[in-house]
C-alpha cells in the first residue's frame, strides 16, 4: 500500500464587495463556493478570486471583474483580511476589497446586483452578516 502524504499549501484568495448605487454584485453559488467548499443553488456570494505567485491583488479584482463582470472598478479600499483552516493541508488568507462601479450593466445569470435590502434573500448566512458589517449594518 503506497499512502503518499498530501502537501501542505497556502493559498490567498481576494474578493470583493462591489457596489453600484443601493446595490451589491453576487457570484452564483455554482460558480461561487461557500466556505465548506460546498455549492449550493441558488445562493449568491462576492466574487473570489485565488492569486498566483507575485501577482497583484487590485490588478487581478480589476481585470476580472471587467473580463467577467463588465465592470469597471472606480476605487478599491482595503476592508478586511481573513484566514480560515479549511482543513488540516490548507491554509487560506482572504483579503476583501470594497470597490464602487457606476457601469450599468444587467445581470447574465451567472451573477446578478441586488439591493442591499434584498440581500438575506440571496446571500449565504455567513457571507449576509460580513456583507452587513462591510456595509456598516
Amino acid at each position: 500500500m503506497n499512502l503518499k502524504r498530501r502537501d501542505r499549501e497556502q493559498k490567498i484568495a481576494v474578493s470583493c464587495l462591489l457596489k453600484r448605487g443601493n446595490e451589491v454584485l453576487l457570484l452564483r453559488s455554482s460558480q461561487a463556493l461557500n466556505e465548506a467548499n460546498y455549492t449550493h443553488p441558488g445562493y449568491f456570494n462576492l466574487p473570489r478570486f485565488y492569486l498566483n505567485f507575485g501577482e497583484d491583488p487590485e490588478e487581478l479584482l480589476r481585470r476580472e471583474f471587467l473580463d467577467l463582470f463588465n465592470q469597471q472598478i472606480d476605487e478599491l479600499e482595503l476592508l478586511d483580511v481573513t484566514q480560515s483552516r479549511p482543513d488540516e493541508y490548507t491554509h487560506l488568507v482572504n483579503i476583501i476589497y470594497g470597490g464602487q462601479t457606476d457601469t450599468d450593466t444587467a445581470a447574465v445569470g451567472k451573477y446578478m446586483f441586488t439591493k442591499i435590502d434584498e440581500l438575506e434573500n440571496y446571500a449565504f448566512p455567513g457571507e449576509l452578516e460580513r456583507i452587513k458589517r462591510f456595509l456598516g449594518f
